[in-house]
């Protein structure tokens, strides 16, 4: 009897010995649950897709400004995974080709940058045309394609790329090295920007908007004129065509592209 009582006494012990450790266990659960349910709801949903993208060519050939003072460091002022080709080049000629794919929250939207600087060989751009149009015409995704190419507007290399993707502007037929291309996206506004004098070479710059669905109609109404343009986030500089300082819009320039809804008669 004396034992049984014993073992009832050892056991309350351990029960009133364990019980504020569990109470102080069960709070602490409770405390970080109720911590857990307070979290801003933001910080678990999905990031939503962007609507717009921006992108820009700037070729730097020697690094040094008009009076021969190293530039780089303010041509980065102004201013990821990579997939490098080797374009084909009989002749010699190091013509390379960065392949970019940027991840939004849905969507992989491929950047192709390209130097092709070889105007002599005929093979040599033939051969590197081939390896170009091959990327264009396989890709699925949207598409923008950055480049030095030195040809003119229309000429034979221009009207092959353009078979497989757009120009950013087809009405521009002042340019000589540098173009802006894209597939599978809508174009919203383009824009060229003076070197001062960093280099020899302008700015490039194009805006698209991230289509939505496989059915789109691309924008075909061309305005220069930023007040009709209804999305003014979209604008290249809303203070106008002067108004930086040492580089300045030029080729009549900013250009935006409107859906064809919004043609006047």
């Amino acid at each position: 009897m004396l034992l049984v009582k014993s073992q009832l006494i050892d056991k309350r012990k351990r029960f009133f010995f364990i019980l504020p450790f569990g109470i102080a266990f069960l709070i602490a659960c409770i405390d970080t649950f109720s911590r857990f349910l307070a979290l801003p709801s933001t910080s678990l949903r999905k990031a939503e897709d962007p609507t717009y993208l921006t992108a820009a060519v700037w070729t730097v050939h020697f690094g040094y400004d008009n009076n021969a003072r190293p530039s780089l460091d303010r041509v980065a002022s102004v201013l990821a995974d990579t997939i490098h080709y080797l374009l084909p080049s009989p002749e010699g000629e190091l013509a390379p080709a960065i392949l970019a794919t940027i991840q939004t929250a849905s969507k992989l939207i491929y950047i192709i940058i390209v130097h092709m600087g070889n105007d002599r060989d005929d093979l040599d751009r033939k051969l590197q045309e081939i390896k170009k149009i091959f990327i264009f015409y396989f890709s699925t995704n949207p598409l923008v394609f950055l480049g030095y190419i030195t040809s003119e507007p229309f000429s034979r290399d221009y009207r092959r790329l353009t078979s497989v993707a757009k120009d950013i502007d087809p009405t521009d037929k002042d340019r000589w090295c540098q173009y802006i291309l894209y597939k599978n996206l809508i174009h919203i506004g383009y824009a060229r920007i003076t070197h001062g004098s960093l280099t020899d070479t302008e700015i490039q710059m194009a805006t698209f908007k991230i289509r939505t669905s496989e059915k789109f109609d691309d924008h075909s109404i061309l305005v220069t004129d930023p007040s009709v343009v209804t999305e003014q986030s979209v604008l290249f500089n809303s203070k106008g065509h002067d108004y930086l300082n040492t580089h300045r819009f030029h080729m009549n320039t900013p250009k935006y592209f409107l859906a064809r809804e919004h043609q006047t008669n």
